[in-house]
This record gives C-alpha cells, sequence and structure tokens, in this order.
C-alpha cells in the first residue's frame, strides 16, 4: 500500500500475554496472526486488499 487511497489502512493487532485462550479477544487474535484474517475481513463487510 502506498497510502494514495484515503480508504486502506493496515491493521495490527496485539493482546496481553495474560488473556484467557478461551476469550473472545484470543480467539480474534489467534485468528488474525494464524492467516485466517481474510474471512473474518469479508464477514465484517470490508474488502481484502491483496498485495
Amino acid at each position: 500500500m502506498d497510502g494514495s487511497d484515503p480508504y486502506v489502512t493496515e491493521v495490527m493487532a496485539s493482546i496481553r500475554v495474560d488473556v484467557d485462550r478461551s476469550s473472545t479477544a484470543y480467539q480474534l487474535f489467534y485468528q488474525l496472526a494464524a492467516g485466517q484474517h481474510n474471512a473474518i475481513v469479508k464477514e465484517s463487510g470490508y474488502i481484502v486488499c491483496k498485495r
């Protein structure tokens, strides 16, 4: 992304090390880190940006 499109942004996610692995926050973080983010982005109604 070169920044020319004002409606495109990169997203970073992090969680505390002591977050319960059964929590929603951990599950979301795990899916993003495991590369399952495309499904999450599409389900949220956004468009997946391919590099």
